[in-house]
């Protein structure tokens, strides 16, 4: 008999194949999301975890978007974030921001240390980047 205790199954930091075991492993429920460290300087989970979670429908929660504020002093960022976020009238966390969540089932969770910042943050869903300026942006970060 179900208990109806477990409506949603969330993981942390499983690679696709800890993902492909557990799931294996559910017998009425399935797996809806992996919460993992991603952000435009550390992409290591986009060749493999990426497709596979889009394929799969399960959400992918990138933690330390921003890389805990290092991002906004990373050199790479100079002139191409900065030029885009002027462009969109928006602060370069903004447009970081969004870079992250246009990935397919990506959502951010940045951790915010003042109300300002959660409303900095906030202001990064209400626009799209231009295919142009994502593909300016992977380029500029080192994209694959």
């Amino acid at each position: 008999m179900k208990a109806g205790k477990i409506r949603y199954i969330g993981v942390s930091n499983f690679s696709s194949k800890e993902l492909d075991e557990a799931r294996a492993s559910l017998k009425r429920e399935d797996v809806v999301s992996d919460q993992v460290k991603y952000s435009p300087f550390d992409r290591h989970v986009e060749p493999d975890l990426f497709p596979y979670c889009e394929k799969e429908g399960i959400t992918v929660i990138a933690y330390s978007p921003l890389e805990h504020g290092r991002a906004l002093s990373n050199p790479l960022l100079g002139g191409k974030v900065a030029e885009i976020a002027a462009k969109y009238g928006k602060s370069p966390v903004q447009v970081l921001l969004n870079w992250v969540i246009s990935k397919p089932r990506v959502i951010a969770i940045p951790k915010a240390s003042s109300v300002g910042h959660a409303l900095e943050d906030a202001g990064a869903g209400n626009f799209s980047l231009a295919p142009a300026d994502l593909e300016a942006l992977d380029a500029a970060l080192g994209g694959r």
